[in-house]
């Protein structure tokens, strides 16, 4: 075992003789965490066995799935912390909330790194991951850091702009980091460039994956929206929860459907995303009943009731309880992680774990097991590290911007070098006769044979799918025959060089990580082989669709669409997969497997969105997409401009007229006037986009032939068709209808009568004026309504006998002024 391995604060002791038999007769090769962080909800299948913990006992097991066993146990110094495992392949990240650490459990060793501490104790710490990266969040200082798998070395610090709260942040399949504001809703994601849609949803919202995309779960609404690659929220889909429903949550990974246990009803209530239909649901317990973290296996769903200690399974296809269990007593904490069709389980609060299995259509329970004494406390196959400060995490080195895979930041010591650092191989042994030469290599031969020194490896770290160059220095080998092999370790050869000096290949990647080097020096004097040299590669940098883009943003039907796109880390042999959705139906383009602009011609007029979808060797995906239009030019299109009103009111002088052009056509509607004289439009001409709105001011400049509705006296055209036709009602101020009249009712008062023509005789106002005084002129005769009459008192006037009257219709137009003589 390397010594490297044995560092830090739970360092184990040798592994028990039977726990070392068992983890070398069991592949233990454990599930990944796909998104979910420390709920443990949704996972990759992946191997045979799952690292559980037992918080209260500062415990973690591994159970073996095929063997049904506990094979390995260690015991850490943190008993009843807030204890989480993140599965990744046969290794597993432990996240201590309590002291706001994470360690990595090395699945083949069994032994845990240093605890490295990401944020102040009891500070909400969360892990997400994928296949591809990891991050640890720290919701309190609304930080991240992506950390490198293997040593937790900080490659990127991130600043979140986001204080994300259960259930509000995933990594998707694309490794993609989304997070939601739990008080602003604010949308935050890195794709790895760092995007913000501040408020842009209720800050009760959660995020779930569904067959690996991101969905937006908004609990207060009862809704489901898919998040596209630009954060933008797709159509809403019904989920029929109430505000005040603590529901637990799951994103299916084989369906477009979300899952969701509702505790005040006790149902599972299913929703369709991007499909409106929320009629499904599953009665699994009575109502006012407690759930725990629901899980997914193949099309069944597992729902801990936690209430009552069982565990119901439906089977999604007929939405039937196939399925119970009582796994653990009631109230306790109930972990369910599925793994190649076994599910297995744990109980948080108690000493029983174990598997579930699928036989023909049912699923049967193995026995409970233990993973330590109830009475005792005593653990199964018990490692007790030795206790060590924890580490605090290493910053991510300055770059000079926007990266999606930084260099790591340095190393701890010169004693912690990460994973992918160059380990030499254990030394083989000399044959007879063999010496040992200088670089831990043998010698075989006389004293004039070849001597070949240590091998050392560029670049370092390693990447899977990268190229790599093994350099050796060799002394007495002129002449000499060179074999190079680059195998697995005790697997097949993977290349082979006979080249001088050096060796170059490029590793694969799939097949796993770790490789090792070896190289034979021959010479008619002797052979000398040099100390073979094992690595591990760092995984690939993730498949990732950056822009895809079209040349033109409307086509005319017929017209050819110039695609392109840029991608960064798709492999040789990536398929590169174009297809299309449209309005009038859905189809592939075509696949290659070498990046290449293509060229598309729609078949049918309507909007469009293209998606270019990557996919790797080993099964990674990413997409993106761009939109546009297709349709006829409008030039050709039947349909005419549209007004916003059939009548337009010019009484002030001028109104805004709204004019929208009719959608689905390409280009715009040339509009033009056609009106009398006394009106004006400006713009004279105006050119109205498809599906577009925009407006033109009208004015009276004249004087209108009717004081009010003038009929249709304004004609438009548009693309040199005939348009529709408005009313413009205009007002004309009132004028005099002939002579006065002037009375003496009595006294010292004096009647005066003035007649007036107007279009709106009811609204019409005025005023008589004489000797400064101003007396209202009022119709009081219905049967003579051109008549107004003013009453003047004569004491008031001083003696004057000339008036004058001015007359006023409701819009404020006044008349000329009449005058006249007092009677």
């Amino acid at each position: 075992m390397d010594g490297r391995r044995r560092r830090g604060w739970w360092r184990p002791r040798a592994l028990t003789g039977a726990v070392v038999a068992a983890a070398v007769l069991v592949p233990m090769t454990v599930a990944a965490l796909d998104g979910r962080g420390n709920a443990l909800e949704r996972f990759v299948q992946s191997g045979g066995g799952a690292w559980v913990t037992s918080p209260s006992q500062g415990l973690v097991s591994l159970i073996d799935g095929p063997s049904e066993q506990v094979v390995a146990g260690i015991r850490l110094h943190a008993q009843d912390h807030e204890l989480d495992v993140v599965q990744s392949g046969s290794s597993a990240y432990l996240a201590d909330t309590t002291d706001g650490t994470v360690a990595r459990i090395d699945g083949a060793t069994d032994e845990v790194t240093d605890p490295i501490r990401f944020t102040p104790a009891g500070g909400g710490l969360t892990v997400l991951r994928n296949a591809d990266v990891v991050y640890v969040l720290d919701p309190a200082r609304r930080t991240a850091s992506s950390v490198d798998p293997r040593s937790l070395r900080v490659r990127r610090a991130l600043s979140l702009a986001a204080q994300p709260g259960p259930g509000q942040a995933v990594v998707d399949d694309s490794g993609r980091l989304w997070v939601i504001d739990r008080t602003s809703g604010a949308l935050t994601w890195f794709d790895p460039d760092k995007h913000v849609d501040a408020g842009a949803h209720a800050a009760a919202s959660r995020l779930v994956l569904v067959e690996g995309r991101p969905v937006l779960v908004d609990t207060t609404t009862g809704s489901v929206r898919t998040l596209g690659d630009a954060g933008v929220a797709r159509n809403a889909s019904c989920l029929d929860v109430r505000s005040s429903d603590d529901v637990h949550l799951l994103g299916s990974r084989t369906r477009a459907e979300v899952f969701a246990a509702v505790p005040a009803t006790g149902t599972v209530v299913v929703a369709s995303v991007d499909h409106d239909d929320c009629s499904r649901f599953i009665q699994v317990a009575d109502p006012d009943a407690t759930f725990g973290a629901l899980a997914q296996s193949g099309r069944f769903v597992f729902v801990p009731v936690t209430s009552t200690g069982r565990t119901r399974v439906i089977d999604t296809t007929d939405d039937r309880i196939v399925g119970t269990f009582d796994l653990a007593a009631p109230g306790h904490d109930v972990e369910l992680i599925d793994k190649d069709g076994l599910v297995f389980y744990n109980d948080r609060d108690g000493s029983d774990a174990g598997v579930l299995r699928l036989d023909g259509d049912t699923w049967r329970a193995s026995h409970a097991l233990q993973k330590y004494d109830p009475t005792t406390g005593k653990a199964a196959a018990i490692v007790t590290p030795e206790p060590q400060a924890p580490a605090t995490a290493a910053p991510a080195a300055p770059t000079p911007g926007p990266s999606r895979a930084p260099a790591p930041a340095p190393s701890r010591s010169a004693s912690h070098r990460p994973p992918s650092t160059v380990v030499p191989a254990p030394s083989r042994t000399p044959r007879p006769g063999g010496t040992t030469r200088p670089g831990g290599g043998t010698h075989q031969g006389g004293d004039a044979g070849p001597v070949v020194g240590a091998l050392t490896l560029a670049p370092v770290p390693a990447v899977l799918g990268g190229s790599v160059t093994i350099s050796a220095p060799a002394q007495n080998a002129d002449g000499a025959t060179w074999t190079w092999s680059l195998s697995r370790p005790g697997g097949p050869v993977l290349a082979t060089a006979s080249s001088v000096g050096t060796m170059s290949a490029t590793l694969p990647y799939t097949g796993g990580a770790d490789f090792v080097v070896t190289l034979t020096v021959r010479t008619a004097r002797g052979t000398a082989t040099a100390t073979p040299l094992a690595f591990t590669a760092d995984p690939a940098p993730y498949v990732q669709v950056t822009s895809v883009t079209a040349d033109a943003t409307t086509y005319t039907l017929g017209q050819t669409v110039h695609l392109s796109a840029t991608t960064t880390g798709a492999p040789p042999g990536t398929a590169f997969n174009w297809s299309y959705q449209s309005d009038v139906g859905n189809g592939f383009i075509q696949t290659t497997t070498d990046y290449a602009p293509i060229t598309f011609t729609p078949g049918a007029a309507g909007s469009y969105q293209i998606t270019l979808e990557l996919l790797t060797p080993d099964g990674a995906m990413n997409a993106g997409t761009t939109t546009f239009v297709v349709g006829l030019p409008c030039s050709a299109s039947p349909d005419a401009i549209a007004v916003g009103t059939g009548t337009l009111d010019v009484s002030s002088g001028s109104a805004n007229l709204g004019l929208t052009a009719p959608g689905g056509c390409v280009g715009g509607f040339d509009v033009t006037f056609e009106m009398p004289g006394w009106l004006q439009v400006s713009p004279s001409t105006v050119t109205v986009p498809a599906g577009q709105s925009t407006s033109v001011t009208v004015t009276r400049a004249g004087t209108p032939p009717v004081d009010g509705d003038n009929g249709l006296a304004l004609y438009l055209t548009s693309n040199g068709g005939s348009g529709p036709a408005v009313s413009i009602f205009a007002n004309i101020p009132p004028t005099s209808a002939g002579p006065d009249s002037c009375t003496m009712p009595g006294g010292p008062l004096r009647a005066v009568t003035t007649f007036w023509n107007d279009g709106d005789l009811a609204g019409l106002t005025g005023t008589l004026t004489i000797g400064g005084q101003r007396f209202p002129i009022t119709n009081i005769n219905p049967t003579q309504p051109t008549s107004f009459r003013a009453l003047v008192d004569t004491t008031t006037i001083a003696g004057a006998t000339q008036y004058t009257v001015v007359a006023r219709d409701r819009y404020g137009a006044r008349s000329a002024p009449y005058h006249g003589t007092l009677c």
